[in-house]
């Protein structure tokens, strides 16, 4: 040892870097002036010493702990004591602070595009901006680049997303995609918001896919907002365009633009008014559409409520009273309908319920909710309105107390009922609710000659089907509720839906459900996350339909995990956009400090519920 100097020199020995969890062994290691260790003819791993599952011996080794990075050179890569890695340079982390340098490499293969290789590079450029440019080599298709930039500052954060390839061998043209993501806070109360996505062709995806942080939905978005939010009330402007990747499905309304103003007020001890009001202009592609789908134009649509909502510990009783107003400039309107038509309907409900319970003897407690719900909105001759963002939402026991079956700003729906529900609910000692039941039918005193399609028939039934909806939580971690649709006229099931969730953390997760839907839906979705022994999970998902007896989605995998080193496999069968089956594998090795290495695309596993979540935290 220098005293003056405070270098150091240590010969045959092992070190241990606590803070960083890494240890090794050398023939020497200097310890430099700068505060640097020089490791000669050494080896470091991030293995406790009870372990040489994977080692990195190099000839030279040098570790600045100042600036967060090792440098190795002519570095053998061990696994289990066999050499499987040779690099003559290279540069590794050994805490969490960013540095520029290549990340790991992964590999895939598929009968489409051959042989798939990604290099990805980082480029630490500044504290608050860094790149990723990945350079791939898809072997029957040609060298693709990809880059990921991300910006931030003190208002806004920001991502650009490109990828480029000049000619794509299979189809003999160029590719591309674009991808901006932002949000931001400028001033006191504003926000901005982007999300754009654009590629060059609809088989984008399903030729090239990504790794690159993309929505990959079947109509992409182009959006982007401007906000000013109040405490009780906040104004929005939207432009909204879309890219339609599957032509089968026809293309959404943009929205250019949107201005949305939206508030509440309160009064007294119960009193609630509420507004909405809303300019859009609509447009489309207009490409092979016919009738009223090539309607395009403008609505002004307002919607104020006022109510007032009396309670106390045995009952409430809430009166509203509301206005729907929207008018229309349109074109392309079907010929004989009014190219201008408004309409200007009230809406009267009044929900009111009781609450009553009583003690059990095992010290919990039994409530009895009975509610009612009456409303009343008059027919409004609605055919000359166009479509352009409702749909009719699903019945089930919430909509009962609904005032407008449809969603969206373009249907309002005609109502004379009475809708009548009771609810029980068991809770223990501690207050946890144990289990709870609700059934519930609605009573009409005229025919709802509203529909979504002017053409459909009008409802004449009385009374709507039996809505049921029950849960059971058998502990904190273990749930099943069950939702189910009586039909109103011989009682039998006409939809049902079951679900069965277990979770007590992120390693022990169990999830099934059944849907069935009479004449149109019978599947079953099961996924799991479970031990299987010492150090290993199994994890999958099976999505089955039972109507046509044939599984629609199968992923199976399975994990082993040490102290420093990780690998998992899965394969999947599925369903693709042309109703033909395929299979793919996955295979990622992952060594504790040092990188990982892998094969094939791994996001089918986030349809896995809970496994997302679960790899956020075995990152943190």
């Amino acid at each position: 040892v220098d005293t003056v100097t405070a270098e150091a020199i240590f010969s045959n020995t092992h070190y241990v870097m606590h803070e960083e969890g890494l240890r090794g062994s050398a023939d020497r290691i200097i310890r430099l002036e700068d505060e640097r260790l020089r490791i000669e003819n050494g080896d470091y791993t991030y293995c406790p010493p009870y372990s040489e599952a994977w080692q990195l011996h190099a000839d030279s080794i040098v570790i600045n702990k100042q600036e967060g990075y090792g440098e190795a050179e002519d570095a053998v890569l061990r696994v289990a004591g066999v050499p499987i890695f040779y690099t003559p340079y290279f540069t590794f982390p050994i805490d969490d602070r960013r540095k520029s340098g290549f990340l790991s490499p992964s590999l895939g293969y598929s009968g489409d595009s051959g042989f798939d290789v990604s290099v990805p590079y980082y480029f630490n450029i500044a504290p608050n901006l860094d790149s990723t440019l990945t350079t791939r080599l898809i072997s029957d298709r040609g060298l693709m680049l990809e880059n990921e930039l991300r910006y931030m500052n003190s208002w806004s954060k920001n991502s650009l997303n490109t990828a480029y390839i000049n000619n794509d061998d299979v189809i003999d043209d160029k590719r591309w995609l674009l991808g901006i993501e932002h949000t931001g806070r400028f001033a006191d109360n504003w926000h901005t918001n982007v999300d754009y996505t654009a590629v060059s062709d609809d088989d984008y995806f399903d030729d090239l896919d990504t790794n690159l942080e993309i929505s990959r939905q079947n109509h992409l978005d182009k959006r982007a907002d401007i906000s000013y939010i109040k405490e009780n009330w906040q104004f929005r402007a939207r432009v909204h365009d879309y890219q339609t990747i599957d032509q089968s499905s026809k293309s959404p309304y943009k929205r250019l633009p949107q201005l949305r103003l939206t508030g509440i007020e309160n009064f007294g001890t119960g009193g609630e008014f509420k507004y909405l009001t809303e300019y859009t202009q609509f447009d489309r592609n207009l490409t092979g559409l016919t009738g009223s789908d090539r309607i395009i134009g403008e609505r002004r649509f307002i919607h104020p409520t006022l109510n007032y909502r009396w309670q106390n510990s045995w009952g409430y009783l809430k009166p509203q009273l509301g206005l729907w107003s929207s008018s229309y400039s349109l074109e392309n309107q079907v010929s004989g309908y009014d190219s201008d038509p408004n309409i200007n309907v009230p809406i009267l409900s009044i929900d009111s319920g009781l609450f009553f319970e009583r003690a059990m003897s095992n010290g919990g407690t039994q409530t009895l909710e009975p509610r009612f719900f009456a409303l009343y909105v008059p027919e409004e001759d609605q055919d000359s309105i166009p479509n352009f963002d409702t749909s009719e939402l699903t019945f089930d026991y919430s909509s009962l107390f609904r005032t407008n079956r449809f969603s969206g700003s373009d249907r309002i729906g005609d109502a004379e009922q009475l809708s009548l529900g009771i609810t029980t609910r068991i809770h223990t000692e501690s207050g946890f609710e144990q289990a709870s039941f609700s059934i519930g039918q609605a009573y009409y005193f005229a025919d709802r000659k509203i529909q979504l399609d002017n053409t459909d028939p009008d409802e004449t039934s009385g009374q709507s089907d039996i809505a049921t909806q029950a849960a059971w939580n058998l502990s904190p971690n273990f749930r099943v509720s069950l939702d189910t649709i009586l039909d109103n006229s011989d009682y039998k099931v006409s939809e049902s839906s079951a679900r069965l969730r277990y979770n007590s953390d992120s390693n022990h997760r169990f999830n099934f459900s059944y849907r069935f839907k009479d004449t149109t839906r019978e599947q079953t979705d099961l996924s799991f996350i479970w031990p299987l022994a010492n150090n290993w999970t199994g994890m999958g998902r099976w999505l089955y339909d039972i109507q046509d007896s044939d599984s629609l989605e199968t992923a199976l995998g399975v994990e082993y995990e040490s102290c420093c080193w990780k690998v998992s496999f899965a394969g999947r069968r599925w369903l693709d956009d042309t109703d033909e089956f395929d299979t793919g594998i996955f295979l990622k090795f992952t060594l504790k400090g040092l990188g990982s290495f892998g094969s094939g695309d791994s996001s089918f596993m986030d349809d896995i519920i809970g496994y997302e979540e679960r790899e956020e935290q075995n990152e943190d």
